[in-house]
């Protein structure tokens, strides 16, 4: 089991925090277009399972999408996407030099999703496979 990435989207659409924790293969596509690949695929399925990975979408009443790719044995995640949002809110929301609308640039709230992610117990890390 492992995790492989986690986004954070505004109401608007906009990915405004992205971490790549393990990714498998290498994507040539650019990342503006990967997010809103994602933002869509959320839009319209709320999550879904291929053989390969999992993922799992959570919306806030303030319209915050937060998203995890994982493998399909992971488990625990919805758990975890509340952990990150509580962090969000407590770092992020609740700090008025900050606007939560806008790219998180923020050393706390980096920590804080790499200590929750890699402490998880579905987080694993994997050997990466080499594109040819």
């Amino acid at each position: 089991m492992t995790i492989y990435n986690f986004y954070l989207f505004n109401k608007y659409g906009k990915c405004i925090y992205y971490k790549d924790f393990q990714r498998i293969r290498k994507n040539d596509m650019d990342q503006e277009e990967e997010f809103k690949l994602i933002y869509d695929s959320i839009q319209q399925l709320k999550s879904y399972t291929t053989n390969s990975y999992k993922m799992f979408y959570m919306e806030t009443l303030t319209e915050y999408k937060l998203i995890i790719n994982t493998d399909p044995d992971a488990s625990n995640i919805h758990d975890l996407l509340q952990s990150i949002y509580k962090s969000f809110a407590e770092i992020i929301v609740s700090n008025g030099l900050i606007d939560p609308n806008d790219k998180v640039n923020c050393e706390d709230f980096e920590t804080t999703i790499n200590h929750l992610i890699t402490s998880h117990p579905s987080y694993q890390k994997v050997p990466l496979i080499k594109n040819k």
